[in-house]
């Protein structure tokens, strides 16, 4: 049974599957039964090269066992343990991770209908060479649950991940950065677009919502995308953005709290990065100008922030309004 299982996952994959050790329990959660596999490896089917697409410490695949009688092998759920998954887009825009494999004979592909997927330690790289992208994340708990086929994805995420960085070029974001995520997401290949139809995202101490969308093409990516920061501490948004990026203001020390709504829109690949605009409103706030020494509290005022046509520190622009002078403190 072990064995006929195993070859029919393979059959329907477009990778091959091969396990170390195999555990079949059929009566602990009757009337689902459990197929855990061990040390397992996979391989592309079409590569010469035969790169891994996924290492993995053990994966339980839990299933119906009427459906397995009826000879219909539908997973209901996995589980994820200690495992490495090599995500890559080739240059010529062939992906390793088009795994399910269309019925012989007809235009019909394997979907995959998941209650729940959970991961626990699961390292995933994600290499995008023709935009020169790299992603590199670990997710420490969560779960998925979903449709999934080579066409069209669409599933929910909650859990928490731990991104060692975002790499574009020379640019690199979210580095060492801990993200607890509830995010719902939608992947159709054909039309190359990443939906983010909600996402609810905490980063030390900053809460913001983001929904948009992400059109992946041979090239490039272009990403039109609207962030909603909740009120949130200035000091754990400046955390959030990279160095480099505040260097025009290293002489200033703000704090306070702050509302901000931020439109990314353009393309994002290799060294370019996509217009920004933001909106931000700051109440309780306070400010230090440490070259003179100006200091001004009980500040609240709005703001509108551009990364300009250049989207260099050479465009930035930043105005400032609503400061309601009576309520704040100047100190010399």
């Amino acid at each position: 049974v072990k064995q006929s299982l195993l070859a029919q996952l393979n059959e329907r994959l477009e990778i091959e599957i091969s396990v170390e050790e195999i555990q079949l329990d059929l009566f602990t959660n009757f009337p689902r039964g459990s197929l855990r596999l061990r040390e397992i490896n996979s391989r592309e089917k079409t590569s010469s090269a035969g790169k891994s697409l996924l290492k993995a410490g053990e994966v339980a695949l839990l299933f119906n066992l009427a459906d397995i009688i009826r000879g219909n092998y539908k997973i209901e759920r996995i589980n994820l343990e200690d495992a490495f998954l090599n995500l890559a887009v080739q240059e010529d825009g062939k992906v390793n991770y088009q795994i399910f494999r269309k019925d012989p004979g007809t235009d019909s592909e394997m979907s995959v209908n998941l209650k729940k997927v959970h991961f626990k330690n699961v390292v995933i790289s994600y290499i995008h060479l023709p935009s020169q992208q790299e992603y590199l994340f670990r997710i420490d708990g969560g779960n998925l649950e979903g449709t999934f086929s080579s066409r069209l994805q669409q599933f929910h995420f909650d859990g928490n991940i731990h991104s060692t960085h975002i790499k574009s070029g020379r640019n690199v974001f979210l580095v060492d950065r801990v993200l607890s995520l509830d995010t719902e997401m939608a992947i159709d290949k054909d039309q190359n677009t990443v939906r983010f139809l909600n996402g609810d995202i905490e980063s030390e101490g900053l809460n913001f919502n983001l929904t948009g969308n992400v059109v992946t093409r041979e090239i490039n990516k272009n990403l039109s995308l609207d962030i909603i920061v909740e009120r949130s501490s200035v000091h754990s948004l400046f955390n959030f953005i990279p160095p480099e990026y505040l260097e025009p203001v290293n002489d200033i020390e703000l704090d306070g709290e702050v509302t901000m709504t931020v439109n990314i829109d353009g393309n994002f690949s290799g060294n370019h990065i996509p217009g920004i605009n933001v909106q931000f409103t700051v109440e309780e706030g306070s400010f230090l100008h440490k070259k003179s020494g100006l200091t001004l509290s009980e500040l609240m005022f709005d703001g509108i922030f551009t990364n300009g046509e250049s989207r260099s520190e050479k465009s930035y622009a930043l105005s400032i309004s609503n400061i309601p002078v009576s309520y704040t403190h100047l100190t010399l």
